[in-house]
């Protein structure tokens, strides 16, 4: 059981999703539009973003970064094939861009993903402070017994699918845990979360920096 709360960021529908993100959010273009002066046709475009026949395929997502690019778009095949590092944006010079690490680190967490009950996420706030940055990869292995976890950093799926990382605390009642900041002055995050259930809990073993945040 790999990610089990979380979408296949491989499917060929995310790889899908992520491409009519660039060409409908980003950039508001008809898939005519999206391939005029380009080497992709508009059939295959339109196979990619209804995921047929497998989907994007890597010498696909080639031709999708290099389109983008022409169009000031910022995106790599890490992120169009996985779901992996910076989402597309548009280029700015102010864009900080680490290709070289984000690549070596998506291979880190694709080999990641093949352990048995293994489960990452990317930080998207300020509640971990200095242990954990928004950008920073985590990932854990979920383990069956919860009191384990107890007053680790983990990742922490909650009864309502919500993903937290945060540190874990008995709470008040079976079954019923805090969960917890680090960051005593958080202001993207709140400090703690009360008495809630949990699904699963992975004590966070492996961390890397794939990106800053524009």
């Amino acid at each position: 059981m790999n990610n089990p709360v979380l979408d296949n960021l491989s499917s060929p529908e995310a790889r899908s999703k992520r491409i009519k993100f660039i060409r409908e959010h980003l950039l508001s273009l008809t898939r005519i539009e999206f391939c005029r002066g380009s080497n992709i046709s508009a059939p295959s475009l339109k196979g990619w973003e209804l995921a047929w026949g497998g989907g994007l395929s890597e010498h696909g997502a080639e031709k999708i970064v290099k389109r983008a690019k022409e169009l000031n778009i910022y995106c790599t095949e890490s992120w169009l094939m996985h779901g992996i590092g910076r989402s597309a944006t548009q280029a700015t010079k102010d864009l900080d861009i680490q290709d070289g690490d984000e690549s070596h680190i998506a291979k880190e967490l694709l080999l990641f993903r093949e352990l048995q009950n293994s489960i990452d996420t990317v930080i998207k706030d300020d509640g971990m402070i200095p242990f954990l940055y928004p950008g920073n990869y985590v990932g854990g292995i979920i383990i069956k017994n919860i009191d384990n976890a107890i007053g680790k950093e983990c990742i922490i799926v909650a009864d309502d699918d919500q993903i937290y990382i945060r540190i874990l605390r008995h709470g008040e009642g079976p079954a019923r845990y805090n969960l917890c900041c680090i960051n005593e002055h958080a202001a993207m995050a709140r400090k703690e979360i009360k008495n809630t259930g949990i699904k699963f809990v992975a004590p966070i073993i492996w961390i890397r920096k794939v990106f800053r945040e524009a």
